[in-house]
């Protein structure tokens, strides 16, 4: 199994939900918000989040992997509502929300719809409502070096400029009035995998709902792992580090 030790500037905290336990700290109570999460994937921080949320909305792209997020909801939670949708145009009404929540997924959205997601999200907020954006940093860390082998040789998608861009986009939504920064921070993982194997299995599972796993395509990431980790034998353990930066914003309307 994987272990994570996870650090937020100095507390350490619960690593198998990091970014409900971040969004938690940040906010502080939400059981009177109306939040929605953009890029939900199979929800499980939604399914966290939602117990406590006055009303939880989470939308993805991915119709595969949102049916998944929708069998995990509880029979007796009735607050939390799953979509298939394009966050570029979101059917809610304005100032719908309190909270919006991105947790890794501006940098997967096409280039040039990063701007108009986060100038949708200013629309759905209420006056001084909050956007938590959690996202890679530039240069790749070694956790992400390792997506970027997937991005860039099984999945072809050019996954540097997806995250370079994306800091820009906050960038601009900043110098352009629409948020202003409250906090920023950083994130700090170390993922210890007990074997090249290890690493292997792990991507194949992260990337189960973008990818279908033909034997080529495992083949050809075991290689590129092996060719990676050439150094270290097959049983060593491989200690790899996650960098993400977390914004706070507010809306400024």
């Amino acid at each position: 199994m994987v272990q994570i030790i996870s650090k937020y500037d100095t507390p350490l905290i619960d690593p198998q939900y990091i970014e409900a336990t971040l969004c938690t700290m940040l906010l502080g109570d939400i059981s009177r918000l109306h939040i929605l999460e953009i890029g939900c994937g199979d929800g499980k921080q939604a399914n966290i989040l939602s117990k406590d949320a006055m009303e939880y909305t989470a939308v993805d792209i991915n119709e595969k992997i949102v049916s998944v997020a929708k069998k995990q909801i509880p029979l007796n939670q009735t607050n939390v509502h799953y979509y298939v949708l394009d966050a570029s145009t979101l059917p809610f009404p304005d100032n719908r929300f309190d909270v919006v929540l991105m947790f890794y997924s501006l940098h997967e959205i096409a280039i040039e719809k990063q701007e108009l997601v986060l100038q949708e999200v200013y629309r759905l907020l209420k006056a001084g409502g909050k956007l938590l954006i959690i996202d890679s940093v530039i240069p790749s860390s070694d956790l992400q070096k390792n997506f970027d082998l997937v991005h860039e040789y099984i999945s072809k998608m050019n996954h540097f400029e997806g995250i370079k861009n994306a800091r820009f986009s906050i960038k601009n939504s900043i110098n352009n009035g629409l948020f202003k920064l409250e906090k920023k921070s950083h994130l700090d993982m170390m993922y210890k995998f007990s074997s090249k194997q290890e690493i292997i299995n792990y991507l194949i599972e992260e990337f189960q709902y973008e990818i279908i796993w033909t034997t080529e395509k495992k083949l050809k990431l075991q290689s590129l792992v092996e060719q990676k980790y050439s150094a270290i034998l097959d049983n060593q353990e491989i200690i790899c580090q996650d960098l993400s930066d977390v914004y706070l914003l507010s809306s400024q309307k």
